[in-house]
Formats: structure tokens, sequence, C-alpha cells
């Protein structure tokens, strides 16, 4: 996805202006940011840290009322604002890192919304 499809979405745009404008959020997440650009820039080495911010989002704002739809764009819009905001003096490509981040988002939402009813005994570790 690219940045401007993003910021083109109504419904994911005015998310993404509610969580940002929680002051702890942005504390909590200027914490993060501060160990992701330590060395004085953004790379895919950093995308474990970037991860961990997008569960302290999904944790953290648990209460928005979001469809599943809008899930991944607005995670991905989330961090190239905070990105863009936090990001100091390094020079960042936010396609690039949205090109990194991408697949891992899909990762960790399959294994989020993953419901349990119905696996075999195999899957979640479940008796039979």
């Amino acid at each position: 996805m690219k940045i401007e499809e993003l910021e083109n979405n109504k419904i994911v745009k005015a998310l993404v202006d509610s969580i940002i404008s929680d002051k702890t959020f942005k504390d909590k997440c200027k914490i993060n940011f501060d160990q992701i650009c330590e060395d004085g820039k953004v790379d895919r080495d950093d995308i474990p840290l970037i991860i961990n911010l997008i569960l302290t989002v999904y944790q953290n704002h648990t209460k928005i009322n979001i469809s599943k739809v809008h899930l991944k764009p607005m995670f991905l819009l989330l961090i190239t604002r905070l990105l863009d905001e936090f990001k100091g003096e390094s020079q960042l490509d936010s396609n690039l890192i949205l090109l990194l981040l991408e697949p891992q988002i899909d990762l960790l939402l399959m294994s989020v919304n993953l419901k349990c009813d119905n696996c075999p005994s195999w899957c979640c570790g479940k008796r039979p």
C-alpha cells in the first residue's frame, strides 16, 4: 500500500488521528522510537521493535471499534505518521518501510485473529 492511498481513506485517517491525539500513547511511542532510531537510521533490523509498537497499539486501543478490513491500513498509516514525527534527522523512505512492514503486519493479524474454538488438537495444543 502507498501512503497516499492510506491518507485518502477517511475512516482510517480519522482512526489514526484519534489514536495519535492521545498524549500518553505518544509518550510510550517516543520511548520505542528512541530505541528504533538510536543508530541514526530505520532499517530492517528495527522491524521487531516496530512490530512491538504495533502490539502496544493493538493492546492499548482495543476499545476503538474498527473493522478487520481497516485494521491493517490503520496500522500502516499510524506507523508511517509516527515514524515521520519521531524520526529526527534520519532520512527515511516511508514507502520502503511500509513494504518491509506489510507482510509482518499480515502475519501478526493472522495470529491475533486466530480463533481456537474449532481448531484441531495439533494446531493450538488443545487436547482431544
